[in-house]
């Protein structure tokens, strides 16, 4: 039975079939005397008690279209010296909370210093990138050192970061600090895929002929799958968090998927090029991410491996 968190979208669940499920989870709590951001200034101050971390924590402070706070995800910790990022399952994870449209990303730099590192800004570029047609914001990156000082880096600037004051204001308010938690961890089914060939004997179980995406574990046990339209294949980009890249990101952060196969139906195959050329687009996208892979793609019941 799936746990009730009041974090995600549970409502989209019974959209797909989904036999794992992940979802954005209150482990804690920030103070802040913030809860509309108005500014860098005014997100540098909500989220610089992660400085007082020895570790890089890597956080978003997620925002709606008026600006208010709805929650903070803390991502990962990393190293003293370095911060962690999982780019598919990160911004799956803010795309998961109702209501978001802007972003704010941000960690600490336990050294104080809150200049940014070349590595800092490629991973602005990276996230934005990524991000482009789900319908979510960016304002850049926040980095927080000592005493309310900070920095603040978007992909707009000449690769230089800006450097800024949090606003000052008496901590009198509590916003949520969330974190993706299990709230189901099953299998579509307990068959091994071993071989092209056992994959298309699955693939045609989970899909009945449906195209779409099946969405697999570290394992390759598949977890989910997405029924897409051939041409919803071919255009992803639709700047909606509920379709295209926004749809499939959220679907891998709330699967906890690593892999990916592609299900084309016997009457979209009938259709070669739009079938290839979709497939291609799907492709890209997927293995741009850096962590999440096509391993395949089955059109007709044939694998393309084979």
């Amino acid at each position: 039975k799936q746990k009730e968190s009041g974090a995600g979208r549970p409502e989209h669940s019974s959209l797909r079939d989904r036999a794992t499920v992940v979802a954005n989870v209150k482990t804690g709590e920030i103070k802040t005397g913030i809860t509309r951001v108005t500014s860098a200034e005014d997100a540098l101050h909500v989220i610089s008690p992660i400085g007082d971390n020895a570790q890089e924590v890597m956080v978003a402070l997620v925002l709606d279209k008026d600006g208010n706070v709805l929650q903070l995800v803390k991502h990962t910790k990393g190293l003293a010296d370095q911060s962690q990022v999982d780019v598919d399952h990160l911004i799956g994870s803010i795309l998961d909370v109702p209501g978001a449209d802007t972003v704010y990303f941000a960690h600490n730099h336990p050294s104080g210093i809150p200049d940014q590192s070349h590595a800092d800004k490629r991973m602005t570029a990276k996230l934005k990138e990524v991000m482009v047609g789900t319908g979510l914001k960016s304002e850049g990156m926040l980095v927080t050192g000592d005493k309310g000082v900070g920095s603040i880096y978007n992909t707009e600037m000449d690769y230089e970061s800006r450097d800024i004051t949090e606003t000052k204001v008496v901590r009198n308010k509590i916003i949520p600090v969330t974190e993706r938690i299990f709230q189901l961890r099953e299998k579509l089914t307990d068959k091994k895929i071993t071989s092209p060939e056992t994959a298309a004997s699955i693939i045609a179980d989970i899909s009945k002929d449906r195209t779409g995406l099946v969405l697999m574990d570290n394992q390759n046990n598949p977890v989910s799958f997405i029924e897409m339209s051939l041409l919803e294949l071919g255009a992803l980009r639709t700047n909606s968090i509920d379709s295209g890249v926004g749809m499939v990101l959220r679907e891998i952060h709330a699967t906890n998927s690593r892999a990916i196969m592609i299900n084309v139906s016997k009457e979209d195959a009938k259709s070669k090029v739009k079938t290839e050329n979709n497939i291609t687009n799907v492709t890209h996208f997927i293995n741009s991410l850096g962590n999440t892979r096509i391993i395949d793609a089955f059109i007709d019941g044939e694998s393309g491996a084979s």
